[in-house]
């Protein structure tokens, strides 16, 4: 149940900062910036790192609370691929949500991004 409230905690999160201002141009100004990197990683990283907020990065640490990751694996395996989901959800969902369904999508895959690991 936590990882549930947290997914959903995190997609209001992502509203916010979609109201606040961060739209789709932003996003695909961001990913085109990232394919500059050398890695995968570090362009999700880059592209994160664009809208980010320490709510957002409190909420992610609390999932790794939740789901018992710790460490380095945390740090280096899943929190990396949980931004990569996050990124992919935010790409769909940024300028949407008030979609319904696709809100509703985007918490499950938020979910199994999270409940993967």
């Amino acid at each position: 149940m936590a990882i549930a409230f947290l997914c959903c905690e995190l997609l209001e999160e992502l509203w916010t900062i979609n109201n606040n201002g961060y739209n789709k141009e932003d996003y695909i100004e961001a990913k085109s910036n990232s394919r500059k990197a050398p890695q995968t990683i570090q362009r999700d990283v880059q592209i994160y790192n664009t809208y980010m907020n320490e709510h957002t990065e409190s909420i992610i640490d609390r999932l790794g609370t939740a789901t018992r990751v710790k460490g380095s694996y945390y740090m280096f395996v899943v929190k990396p691929t949980f931004i990569s989901g996050l990124n992919s959800v935010f790409e769909v969902i940024i300028d949407r949500f008030k979609e319904a369904e696709i809100y509703f999508s985007a918490l499950f895959m938020l979910m199994y991004c999270d409940t993967y690991e």
